[in-house]
């Protein structure tokens, strides 16, 4: 199945001349694109629901593993409880909350080793233009709606939206122990976007560029 087609009014795409992340500077110009249109938590769940092919690439200088990993990844919209997604939710193509789940393979540059993995995250997108991204700490099974999915998650990080086209989404740092993460998003199409997480610290020192490509 190829990429969905958008509407009209849904967000447009317009090419900038800078990349937004530094790991972009490797793409040609004409890849270097930028969404317009996104300044709300509402516009954020639009694009992101459905699914996704998934790169990432680990460097890191010490403290961590160097590879590649490859997968899938999807943004569910969740039922607001139990009995399902209500009139109201179907209107707007569910509720303001996204399951995310990613599933691959990670390569050892090192030993050529294969890992199987995989995460779930809760993207909260109630907010006007602030999205919220917690862990989810319990099963697939025991995160069947909203409310449960708020019971067993965690705050990673936050997403700041603006409705200046000039400004890209900002993340909030995310302390681990004694390390930071820092983070950027960069939104290139309607298909296509990057996150780069550089982490500093004395236990890691590295970054990690995931780059994820719309499959529907």
């Amino acid at each position: 199945q190829g990429p969905r087609r958008r509407s009209a009014a849904e967000p447009r795409v317009v090419a900038v001349a800078e990349p937004l992340c530094d790991a972009e500077s490797a793409l040609p110009p004409a890849v270097r694109m930028v969404v317009l249109s996104i300044g709300t938590s509402a516009a954020l769940h639009s694009y992101l629901a459905g699914r996704w092919s998934l790169t990432k690439r680990l460097d890191y200088s010490f403290g961590g593993l160097s590879g590649n990993f490859a997968g899938s990844a999807s943004f569910d919209p969740l039922p607001a409880s139990s009995g399902g997604i209500s009139t109201a939710d179907l209107l707007r193509g569910g509720t303001y909350l996204l399951l995310f789940s990613e599933e691959g393979a990670f390569t050892d540059d090192a030993s050529s080793q294969m890992f199987e993995g995989g995460r779930r995250l809760l993207y909260d997108c109630t907010g006007e233009n602030i999205v919220r991204v917690s862990f989810i700490d319990a099963p697939a099974s025991d995160v069947a709606d909203a409310a449960a999915a708020r019971k067993c998650s965690r705050v990673f990080h936050d997403i700041h939206l603006s409705s200046d086209a000039d400004v890209p989404p900002r993340l909030t740092d995310h302390p681990c122990g004694p390390d930071i993460y820092s983070g950027s998003m960069s939104i290139k199409s309607d298909e296509l976007f990057e996150l780069c997480w550089d982490v500093s610290g004395p236990r890691k020192t590295g970054r990690v560029r995931s780059t994820f490509s719309r499959l529907s």
